[in-house]
């Protein structure tokens, strides 16, 4: 009781006082739910999915600043008296792969959700949540429209394999950064230092290498960004000052051996989700500027078959997509992910 007592007084310290909220507002008896998360956007992307299996139940939530934070509550509520599938906790998986951190894998616990890819930003980057995205800014109606969203998928998931292919380095330098604790602020990372998407075509940003590598300049099994990245100095540098950190000389091969085991992984779990939400805005903004406009006479003859009275007044980009307004434009748009699905069924088929 000590123990617990003492944290949390350190919650009050944090200011984190979601915990302290909790004891206050939790009724064993009640039909609620109390539901942890990381921050403000969590909140914003998993509540409506919640509400729709608690049906009839009131949710309370509680926002811990950061990941830590809920694994904290997580472990101090286990101290309470409570039913576990009443209280949820939410997570994104972030750089914890086990197996290439040499690590053991997170418990799993029943209330206790951590996202299949980074983070929930990778949930709203799928060939889905684009071809939604495509309706509500540009006006397409199905199945009018069927034949030109179907080619604009396509090219979307051709791109979105490039730049997983292309950004694999920046990942794998990232789990190796991780993997030796070495402290990094990823969120300053800019990819438009790297990269530039121009007509559903990735081209990376070159820098001039001031050494090459005979081993991994002759090594087939990995890409050319991969080695541009692995060997240029000056980009390495550039990585290094973005993040604020430092990388050994010593990494090349523990990073190239990474490199590769990401190959055998699931694309989206090798793209980190403020990335992979970069690259979606990015999109999108391409279409609006250079794409779209070249599908007019397409439209125009679509539309032609239709009763003028049923005619959508095409709008190119009536919807402004930016990093603030992603997750709240998406989320009511797309299926809840079938892993959060069998997650909350699970917990709630628990409690009836």
């Amino acid at each position: 009781m000590e123990d617990l007592l003492e944290r949390m007084v350190n919650y009050i310290d944090m200011q984190d006082d979601s915990f302290i909220l909790f004891l206050q507002e939790h009724d064993l008896d009640s039909k609620s739910i109390y539901l942890f998360f990381e921050g403000d956007d969590d909140i914003s992307f998993y509540l409506d999915f919640i509400k729709s299996i608690y049906i009839g139940y009131e949710t309370y939530t509680y926002v811990c600043g950061g990941k830590k934070n809920v694994l904290l509550s997580y472990d101090d509520i286990q101290q309470t008296e409570h039913k576990r599938n009443k209280v949820l906790f939410f997570i994104d998986k972030d750089f914890d792969e086990p197996k290439l951190l040499n690590k053991n894998p997170n418990p799993i616990q029943e209330n206790l959700f951590i996202t299949t890819y980074h983070s929930i930003e990778n949930y709203l980057t799928t060939t889905d949540a684009f071809e939604k995205m495509l309706i509500l800014s540009f006006n397409f109606r199905k199945p009018i429209h069927d034949e030109i969203i179907k080619d604009l998928k396509i090219k979307y998931n051709q791109l979105h394999q490039q730049f997983s292919d292309k950004t694999l380095s920046i990942f794998a330098w990232a789990l190796y950064q991780r993997k030796h604790n070495r402290n990094m602020i990823f969120d300053k990372l800019n990819l438009d230092k790297f990269l530039i998407i121009y007509k559903f075509e990735l081209f990376e940003k070159k820098y001039k290498k001031t050494k090459i590598l005979q081993e991994i300049r002759t090594d087939n099994n990995i890409s050319n960004f991969t080695k541009s990245l692995l060997v240029s100095k000056k980009r390495l540098n550039l990585l290094n000052s973005l993040t604020e950190t430092t990388t050994p000389d010593n990494c090349w091969n523990e990073i190239r051996q990474l490199t590769k085991d990401l190959k055998h992984t699931n694309t989206r779990k090798t793209i980190r989700g403020k990335q992979d939400k970069w690259f979606f805005i990015k999109v999108f903004q391409m279409l609006k500027r250079s794409i779209i406009p070249n599908y007019i006479d397409k439209i125009s003859t679509k539309n032609r078959t239709l009763p003028v009275n049923k005619i959508p007044n095409f709008t190119n980009g009536r919807v402004e997509l930016n990093e603030d307004n992603l997750i709240d434009l998406l989320t009511p748009k797309i299926d809840i992910p079938n892993d959060l699905k069998i997650f909350l069924q699970s917990n709630y088929q628990k409690l009836n």
